[in-house]
């Protein structure tokens, strides 16, 4: 545990009993501080921001705190589970009975994912060449965003319930045979890069969840670096009416925009003033407040102190991303599906290829 000033504190410090939880005196609860000692510690470090944690004065034992932090590793945390706004997709779907009878392939048509960045390597080309835009982003973040939007609501909002149900959801999914890698322009020439390199930094390509609730339903997924607009959002394009009755109708959209300037939009047509019967786009609009957000590694180490696994990547979903994905990391040619990346100079990636797979709504 790092002090304030750079130094790390002695064991027998770190691990003072902590004296058993009593009744404080009326006269004195408002200047006591019940804060857990290695709370305040965090604190002081600079490690989670008392401020926006909002702790509860309870009572921890140091030691099975720093054992529950100790034992993180990289492939249990996955920092986007921490984000307020990857939560708030739960929140919107079962905390609502509005959406949840839209939520299934009655309704939906096609489900879109961005996840693209406008920058390149930013001096992790080193990191970047072993890893790629599949181990980057789709094992890991975008599969987990995909399984908080499939997934079916669990009987109990705790780790063992939620983990349940990502697992199985991510057990039915699979790549379709229509995926794009691509390779941005110059990638090449950057510092640690193999001038022959076949590390792929965009994908594209539908994914299926072969169940009762989406067995058809495209999942169109899209990441990459150098692209013309950067972020993070789900579009649900629901299904169009079955008789089209006005002209110009546009299509109802659920947006959920997870960043920047997060926010849900449900868009759907309405009659424009006048005398004719022509339609426009209207927008619902709802800005998540990122005055009150925290940061996602704050989040996740905080539930961490206070043993709540909820927001963290159980080992059953680990395996299933990486079998859904196996294909990608293929080599060679005898590989199941086209793994050499297309190089790409500007716009959403090799566009000739990529506007085969759907009609993409491009962020804006």
């Amino acid at each position: 545990m790092t002090a304030p000033d750079g130094k790390l504190g002695s064991s027998a410090e770190m691990i003072t009993p902590i004296p058993a939880a009593t009744e404080p005196n009326k006269a004195d609860s408002n200047d006591i501080d019940h804060t857990p000692v290695v709370q305040r510690r965090a604190v002081a470090a600079g490690i989670v921001n008392i401020a926006t944690t909002r702790i509860k004065p309870t009572i921890f034992n140091p030691i099975t705190v720093i054992t529950n932090v100790s034992r993180l590793s990289r492939n249990d945390i996955d920092h986007y589970l921490g984000k307020d706004t990857v939560n708030s997709i739960l929140a919107t779907r079962f905390s609502n009975i509005l959406l949840e009878p839209l939520w299934n392939r009655n309704y939906i048509d096609e489900v879109q994912i961005f996840a693209t960045e406008t920058f390149g390597c930013e001096g992790r080309s080193q990191y970047y060449e072993t890893a790629g835009a599949v181990r980057d982003m789709l094992q890991n973040h975008i599969l987990q965003v995909l399984a908080l939007v499939a997934m079916d609501a669990p009987c109990r909002m705790n780790a063992r319930e939620l983990r349940r149900e990502k697992t199985k959801v991510l057990s039915a999914t699979r790549l379709s045979e229509n995926i794009i890698l691509g390779q941005y322009h110059g990638y090449r020439d950057e510092e640690g890069v193999d001038p022959n390199s076949g590390t792929p930094t965009y994908f594209a390509g539908t994914l299926f969840v072969d169940n009762w609730r989406w067995e058809g339903v495209p999942f169109n997924v899209m990441t990459g670096k150098k692209m013309p607009y950067g972020c993070v959002e789900v579009i649900i394009k629901l299904k169009t009416p079955p008789l089209q009755l006005y002209e110009g109708e546009h299509g109802d959209r659920i947006v959920i925009r997870l960043q920047p300037n997060p926010h849900l939009d449900i868009r759907m047509d309405m009659k424009s003033p006048g005398l004719s019967d022509d339609l426009e786009l209207a927008t619902l609009s709802y800005s998540y407040p990122q005055e009150r957000a925290i940061d996602g590694y704050e989040k996740l180490l905080y539930d961490a102190i206070n043993s709540d696994q909820s927001h963290f990547v159980h080992a059953d979903e680990v395996m299933e991303s990486w079998r859904i994905v196996d294909d990608l990391l293929c080599t060679g040619d005898s590989c199941p599906i086209r793994t050499v990346p297309y190089i790409c100079k500007g716009g959403w990636g090799p566009q000739y290829k990529t506007e085969r797979i759907t009609n993409w709504d491009y962020p804006a």
